[in-house]
């Protein structure tokens, strides 16, 4: 059997992912979930497809990095903004590069009763409460020369090891992510641009405006894939299970060469019926 195409990303923190190609069978389940502006259940699915099976933790922005990178490469490298009713294309590269820029560098060591623990920027993109968001900052726990890769857990665990956690550690905790909230500057996702009348568009770090980027990014809408299946399937005779697994981009290509050489059978039956008037 062969195995999934994969790439390697490079990310702002430095670390490196893995990622499957994105195919047809995914993306209409990301559609559905961002036609139901489902945060929490897309944010889910990106995990499950994408994080679960690396052994590493990544940061937010290493995670939007990421998410951003797929929607370039397997499904588009524009997206169109509208202003005053026209579509203006922007690059997802641009984006990318905005990202490397940003601040990596937020981590502190607090030591309360013997308890040593490392804290830096969130782990997740998506937070249902603020106590998912101070947990998710939580790296590593030392005591007594015993050190838990806290990140790594499950959430059971987690909430296991929070209970046995002297209260003041939640305070400081409290204390760290107010510290960011300060000296963390928002993100640059989309630069203004005063000729096309373009708004500058951040993120807050410490919110859930990175996961609501990502789904308007993702969000090429059911019906367009749909009429996409439609034409792969009836203009091209492409098979179900192979549209499946392959990636939308991919798709695109394929229906591009069709148009064009629809186009240039209809340019030569023009031109034939001409030179029979």
């Amino acid at each position: 059997m062969i195995g999934k195409f994969h790439v390697k990303l490079a990310l702002p923190s430095g670390k490196s992912i893995d990622v499957a190609e994105l195919t047809n069978c995914n993306y209409l389940t990301i559609l559905k979930y961002c036609e139901n502006q489902d945060l929490a259940g897309l944010n889910l699915f990106f995990e499950e497809i994408i994080f679960k099976s690396s052994t590493e933790s990544y940061s937010i922005i290493d995670k939007f990095y990421c998410l951003v990178a797929i929607r370039m490469i397997f499904v588009g490298s524009e997206i169109s903004l509208l202003n005053d009713n026209h579509g203006i294309s922007y690059s997802v590269a641009k984006i990318l590069s905005n990202l490397e820029s940003f601040e990596m560098e937020q981590s502190k060591l607090i030591t309360v009763h013997g308890f040593k623990i490392l804290l830096g920027l969130p782990n997740t993109m998506y937070f249902n409460n603020i106590g998912e968001m101070y947990t998710s900052m939580i790296k590593t726990i030392c005591f007594n020369n015993n050190t838990i890769n806290f990140s790594s857990l499950t959430k059971e665990e987690q909430d296991i090891i929070l209970t046995q956690l002297p209260t003041i550690i939640l305070t400081r905790i409290n204390q760290f992510a107010r510290e960011l909230s300060k000296t963390l500057k928002d993100c640059t996702i989309i630069d203004g641009n005063n000729s096309f009348n373009l708004t500058e568009v951040k993120a807050t770090v410490l919110s859930n405006e990175f996961m609501n980027i990502i789904l308007s990014l993702f969000s090429t809408g059911l019906q367009n894939f749909y009429n996409t299946m439609y034409t792969a399937f009836t203009k091209i005779n492409i098979d179900g299970s192979t549209f499946q697994q392959m990636s939308p981009q991919e798709i695109a290509i394929l229906i591009n060469i069709y148009n064009e050489e629809i186009n240039e059978q209809n340019k030569a039956i023009a031109l034939q019926n001409e030179n029979i008037r």
